[in-house]
């Protein structure tokens, strides 16, 4: 059985497989946590713009800006999300499995991932 990717790589590719709106929404939940140095820093600097923002909803992200976000920009965004809080991630899977076309591109990945959140959560409860 194949290696279940890591929730940082599920996210990159599914938030550039989701389209424009949902796109935003997620770079948002994603972006929200994240300081305004950090905010300034990762991804090359893309979302400095939006460091007055931040840790404050909405972060009014213009939708040009989000087409021009690159995978790998969200990838690095989330693996820091991943090492200072992996909830936030969980969270986007969540939001990326109810989108059809996310779903549909990204298929068994999404399904592994959603799998191994749920088992996570079993554990906790018990």
């Amino acid at each position: 059985m194949s290696e279940i990717p890591s929730l940082a790589a599920v996210v990159a590719d599914a938030v550039a497989a989701t389209n424009l709106p949902l796109r935003a929404r997620l770079l948002q939940g994603l972006l929200i946590p994240i300081g305004p140095l950090a905010m300034s820093v990762l991804a090359g600097g893309v979302f400095a713009k939006y460091a007055e923002f931040a840790r404050r909803w909405p972060i009014p992200l213009s939708l040009e800006d989000v087409a021009r976000v690159t995978s790998s920009q969200v990838a690095e965004i989330a693996r820091y999300l991943e090492q200072s809080d992996p909830s936030v991630l969980e969270q986007a899977v969540i939001a990326i499995s109810r989108d059809s076309t996310a779903v549909a591109a990204l298929g068994a990945s999404v399904v592994a991932i959603a799998v191994k959140l749920a088992s996570r959560r079993a554990e906790r409860a018990q």
